[in-house]
């Protein structure tokens, strides 16, 4: 058995078939009956190692060695990979391979036909049928090899070799070396490269309300303090010439405020005020006269990219994002100074990075279908390339407009924003992040029970009258849908691959749940047994939209969804899905039913309202940044009190009026003193028992890359 040590090269990896399965690696895609599919180099990578072993186990470490080059990985970013092919064999119900998981070793690919090489029939011809894949790739690489060779002479006699060579073996940008430069039991995020690549700008603090600015030379020794009051401060950026910084100073509940401040030493000054956003993020005009920042004109409206000069305060919206999409974000002005590059949210599974000309006003595409809240990107070298970092996969990947991806580095940790300095220099945030579900104290003052313990994520809670929770989770490697029933652990029970879950609700009867999916250009929900199969499947005319409520009779839904104009309040019934019924006006974001009586929240505005023919405040006490931390419980309002941050807890307020009451402890309530994720909770109908989801492990770290072409 032939078992190659070196790492594989996709581009010189002759095709081959799985069973009913067309593999050709060189385009990373397969095909089955017709249809073809893209993998990612990575996963791409991994399946040829297991199909080369022909059924031998391949381990862990050869694993790493062919696929990662052999650098450091977690053992997710193997597991995410055989999930991936698992999943691609398990559509056709196993008829083509299986992958086996040996116990401490490592994998196996067992196919049910063997194993065959799909070649050129000009090379093909020269190999005996007995030869191995494995050694018939060989051959192949050899002959291509010494083809290529002989092109190669052949040129240098007309005097191109030299472009024969770098056309043969192109240059590829890698990561030489990665380092934790800043890492402490602090929250250190916001890393900024100096112009010169010798000092880094970048936030830390206890939690994300208090943050200050610090400077450290990239060479090493003690940081110097920049800021020091109450705020919080973040999203330090250089000027081109690196004599100020331009930042954020953010307090809860007021619109931001932009500073400028003098480096190494000097006073801050103020230059401007956001209108509505309570955070943003700044960049400099490349002629140091002006700056580029993210706001919203008004409350409600799509968030844009402002200009501002700098010597008269004169403000002018540089971009005008569709009705439909949530806004522009992240601006950062390109290395030439020709472009300013931002990124258009519509909804979670769709993150666009756009590009503004300063010379033309037109807008141009960098790249679309990023995944996550705020995906992170920067601006490469030459202005055209850009680097891009996926929250979901954990890749750091340099993308060339109208071209291909390359993977540069791989993380079991979360990379979170960059900053792009000289000479192949590269900070990035490293997140790590677990959040699991917990239960209240049984005693005031006490800590919570966890209940669930899970090394990822956990989100969307919804009772089933009989005790069951539902629940949105990563921990498998993809979103899934796992159920809890009473007093007994969770069990995965249907997973969305690459789909993006957003949040779920149980029917009144228990039967069925409803699944809010996030996809590109669009939004569905997705109707399941209790006991995960699919009943429906409904497209809405959306980006984005609520969680969705059911109505008593358990055959109509009541959400929240947003078109051009806003969010309002809609129903749909599951026996005419192409009809949308309005409910309201357009203003309200969040919605709850008490039988079928709907309460609401206004768009960025305290309060919790019963909507009528004319909406009565309930209650002013919920705060706007908590819009949907609130439920109905009996003829209460149960809303979370983040007054004091320290001691989070439920407050329950009467509907029909009066007084609220404490109702339950929530200490480590979401991450609220870390990252700013304020959780969610639901409330058991069996024993009114709070459940809630608890950070376990937060901290961000700073890594210094470099990068260099080779």
């Amino acid at each position: 058995m032939l078992i190659p040590n070196d790492t594989i090269d996709l581009a010189h990896t002759a095709d081959f078939t799985l069973g009913a399965i067309v593999v050709r690696p060189s385009n990373r895609e397969f095909e089955r009956g017709g249809n073809r599919e893209i993998l990612e180099p990575r996963v791409m990578q991994v399946l040829v190692a297991l199909a080369e072993a022909g059924g031998a186990v391949v381990s862990r470490d050869d694993l790493v060695r062919r696929c990662w080059e052999g650098r450091s990985v977690g053992e997710d970013a193997i597991n995410r990979c055989i999930a991936k092919l698992r999943r691609i064999a398990e559509a056709d119900d196993g008829q083509s391979f299986t992958i086996d998981t040996i116990p401490r070793v490592g994998y196996r690919l067992l196919l049910t036909q063997p194993v065959e090489a799909v070649l050129p029939a000009a090379i093909s011809t020269r190999f005996p049928a007995a030869i191995t894949p494995p050694l018939a790739m060989k051959f192949r690489n050899i002959f291509t090899f010494r083809a290529a060779i002989m092109a190669c002479a052949a040129l240098a006699v007309f005097g191109a070799a030299g472009f024969a060579v770098s056309w043969l073996f192109p240059r590829h940008w890698v990561v030489e070396s990665s380092r934790a430069i800043i890492a402490t039991p602090l929250i250190e995020r916001h890393p900024a490269i100096s112009p010169d690549g010798t000092m880094l700008a970048y936030s830390s603090g206890k939690d994300v309300f208090t943050r200050q600015l610090y400077l450290r030379r990239l060479a090493g020794g003690d940081p110097i303090r920049l800021t020091g009051d109450d705020y919080d401060h973040v999203a330090p950026n250089w000027s081109r010439d690196g004599s100020r910084l331009v930042y954020v100073a953010v307090k809860e509940g007021e619109p931001c405020h932009i500073f400028v401040m003098p480096v190494p030493a000097g006073l801050a000054r103020e230059i401007a005020r956001c209108l509505t956003e309570e955070r943003s993020r700044a960049d400099w005009d490349s002629s140091g006269q002006a700056i580029y920042f993210s706001d919203r004109p008004t409350k409600g409206a799509p968030t844009c990219i402002f200009r501002l000069e700098i010597a008269t305060g004169r403000r002018s919206e540089l971009t005008h994002p569709p009705a439909d999409a949530s806004g522009d974000l992240e601006p950062s002005v390109s290395p030439d100074g020709r472009r300013v590059g931002f990124l258009r949210y519509r909804n979670e599974a769709d993150v666009a990075i756009e590009a503004y000309d300063l010379s033309t006003g037109m807008e141009s595409t960098l790249y679309r279908g990023v995944h996550g809240f705020f995906p992170s990107w920067a601006w490469a070298e030459d202005s055209r390339d850009i680097l891009i970092s996926d929250q979901r996969n954990s890749l750091l990947r340099r993308h060339s407009v109208g071209g291909s991806d390359v993977e540069l580095f791989s993380t079991p940790l979360l990379i979170g924003r960059l900053s792009r300095g000289p000479d192949g220099l590269l900070a990035a945030e490293m997140d790590t992040f677990r959040s699991n579900l917990v239960m209240s104290p049984v005693k005031g003052g006490g800590q919570p029970v966890f209940i669930d313990p899970a090394n990822n994520q956990t989100w969307g809670l919804s009772f089933s009258p009989d005790g069951t929770l539902a629940m949105a989770s990563n921990r498998s490697g993809e979103d899934a849908i796992w159920l809890m029933p009473p007093g007994k652990p969770a069990s995965q029970l249907v997973g969305f691959g690459q789909t993006k879950l957003m949040s779920l609700a149980f029917s009144p009867d228990g039967r069925r749940i409803a699944a809010v999916v996030a996809l590109q250009d669009a939004t569905a929900i997705r109707i399941l047994s209790a006991g995960g199969t699919e009943t429906a499947s409904i497209p809405l005319p959306s980006l984005e939209i609520g969680d969705p409520q059911w109505l008593p009779d358990g055959k109509r839904l009541v959400f929240p969804m947003r078109d051009r104009n806003g969010f309002r309040i809609v129903r749909l019934d599951l026996a005419q899905p192409s009809k949308i019924t309005p409910l309201t006006d357009y203003g309200w974001s969040v919605v709850r039913l008490h039988g079928n009586k709907m309460f609401g929240v206004k768009n960025d505005q305290a309060g919790i309202w019963q909507l009528g023919e004319a909406p009565r405040l309930v209650t002013a006490k919920l705060p706007a940044a908590r819009s949907e931390q609130w439920r109905i419980e009996g003829n209460d309002i149960i809303f979370v009190d983040a007054a004091d941050r320290e001691h989070l807890q439920l407050r329950a307020q009467p509907i029909a009026g009066g007084p609220d009451r404490f109702f339950a402890d929530t200490p480590r309530f979401g991450d609220d003193t870390a990252s700013g994720d304020s959780g969610e909770f639901a409330i058991n109908p069996l024993n009114g028992h709070v459940v809630y989801t608890s950070a376990v492990q937060v901290d961000t770290d700073i890594y210094l890359l470099h990068l260099v072409q080779r």
